[in-house]
């Protein structure tokens, strides 16, 4: 996130320069953080964390919309916090969840007005742009929406035809965007990083809502740590397929109930819509800002039960207690980790090992830039700071190697020569990843030597390959 944030500040082009992966606003609000809060990693950290920690209030006002007394909303937010308290990573889904709950609490609002609806498609739809991967529920629902107000709800809450204000809110960005695109001749680009290299995460997608097997897969995945009931993670599991089970009785008996409300139930269709972002991937980050927006629909139907504000204060008990484990773990990890000297990690501690790694890169970077006149560098490893670090111009799309992303890429015109003549370069450093440290591989021994290796980990290595026609510093 950092090193594409700050690719985009250097005046690179979007998706034909720089790969961006989830979303355009995700790294145009990295961007941003790094002119505000400087240019470190934390940086990113910091703007997502500042847009996570103001989902809360928003979630406080969608339980306000929906009638529900303070206090409940209030022990409600509590128990959302302590399942997830901090960002994990500074990712797309939680850029992304902002968004998405904007545009829920739009829709609980209490009267079903044009602007609201189109309100909440606006919104949903900066969340796609986001994060791609939330338009298969996102989109989903609206068109559910659309398509139960226009056919089977008789109730007269508003035109019949007033829906359709939400599929219009939610066309008016994605439009922009695509005239921004094809105005800036990158819409092939945007096309192929959001379809094609994302294939494989819509298939689970896709599978999901075809096969039933991949959903039971996912309850299975959440059911089975429960040996150590007490354990936080397991009570963060133990909490969501609550609201999984919860959402899906709503479907499945509340529609046919004279107590149906159409809010809740659009909840309920969302929330289960949005395992599809927990398939391919089980974290509590994605649950916590995906499903649990089901979460709303169990305190509106629990809230006149005298014994739920008990359960609530008991479950914030219970999950106080279980913060004990994890803080005392967390300080046992903690031990191990050291502040680096490098600019760009000050003020976060990073392992001991790769702070040491990134401060021997830096080294050897410094050395041979004494030596040679180094001004690119193409990174065949999986680490996007390297790239970075070494202070010379990228030579390919992205931020670390993607044997998918060349193949694309050295495939059009304007990009093949510049692929097929990197090892032709007398300018260019490759950082490449190898289980030798001393042998290079074969493609590359006609034009480059091995200038040296650095231990990374599991008996691989980062060599630091130089053209043999690199030249040499003066008076050297």
């Amino acid at each position: 996130m950092f090193v594409e944030a700050n690719q985009l500040l250097s005046g690179l082009i979007p998706y034909k320069e720089v790969f961006i992966m989830y979303g355009y606003i995700t790294t145009v609000l990295d961007a941003f953080s790094l002119i505000f809060f400087g240019k470190y990693v934390l940086s990113v950290s910091i703007v997502t964390g500042i847009i996570y920690a103001l989902t809360f209030p928003i979630f406080f006002l969608i339980l306000k919309n929906l009638k529900i007394e303070k206090e409940q909303s209030i022990l409600s937010i509590i128990i959302i916090f302590l399942v997830h308290p901090y960002i994990e990573l500074p990712w797309s889904n939680y850029i992304a969840y902002f968004f998405a709950l904007i545009g829920i609490y739009y829709i609980t609002k209490q009267d079903f007005l044009k602007k609201n609806l189109f309100l909440t498609g606006l919104f949903w739809s900066l969340a796609c742009l986001s994060r791609q991967t939330y338009f298969v529920p996102l989109f989903s629902c609206i068109l559910i929406i659309i398509s139960t107000k226009y056919f089977l709800i008789k109730k007269n809450f508003f035109i019949k035809h007033q829906p359709f204000f939400l599929l219009i809110g939610f066309i008016f960005p994605i439009t922009i965007f695509f005239f921004y695109l094809v105005y800036n001749k990158i819409f092939i680009y945007w096309s192929y990083e959001t379809f094609n290299l994302t294939e494989d995460s819509f298939k689970y997608v896709f599978s999901f809502v075809r096969d039933g097997t991949s959903f039971f897969s996912v309850l299975f995945q959440l059911i089975k740590p429960y040996k150590d009931f007490f354990l936080a993670k397991n009570l963060k599991s133990f909490f969501y397929l609550i609201i999984i089970f919860f959402n899906i009785y709503i479907l499945l008996f509340f529609f046919i109930k004279k107590n149906f409300n159409e809010r809740i139930f659009y909840i309920a269709i969302l929330s289960l819509l949005m395992l599809s972002q927990i398939v391919h991937s089980i974290d509590v980050f994605r649950l916590s800002t995906s499903v649990v927006i089901g979460f709303i629909n169990i305190i509106f139907y629990m809230r006149n039960n005298k014994m739920f504000k008990k359960c609530l204060y008991f479950f914030i008990f219970v999950l106080v207690l279980s913060w004990g484990y994890y803080i005392n773990n967390s300080f046992k990890l903690k031990t191990n980790y050291v502040y680096s000297d490098l600019v760009y990690f000050r003020f976060i501690k990073l392992p001991k090992h790769i702070a040491n790694l990134y401060q021997e890169f830096s080294d050897i970077i410094i050395d041979i830039k004494s030596h040679y006149i180094i001004n690119r560098n193409f990174n065949y490893t999986f680490i996007p700071m390297l790239s970075f670090l070494s202070e010379t111009q990228s030579y390919q799309i992205g931020t670390y190697y993607e044997l998918a992303v060349e193949k694309f890429y050295s495939q059009i015109p304007e990009f093949k020569n510049l692929y097929n003549s990197r090892q032709d370069c007398n300018d260019i450093i490759i950082f490449y990843l190898s289980n030798n440290e001393r042998t290079i591989n074969h493609k590359f021994e006609k034009n480059f030597f091995l200038y040296k290796s650095l231990y990374l980990q599991d008996g691989k290595y980062i060599q630091f390959l130089i053209p043999k026609k690199a030249k040499k510093i003066k008076n050297f």
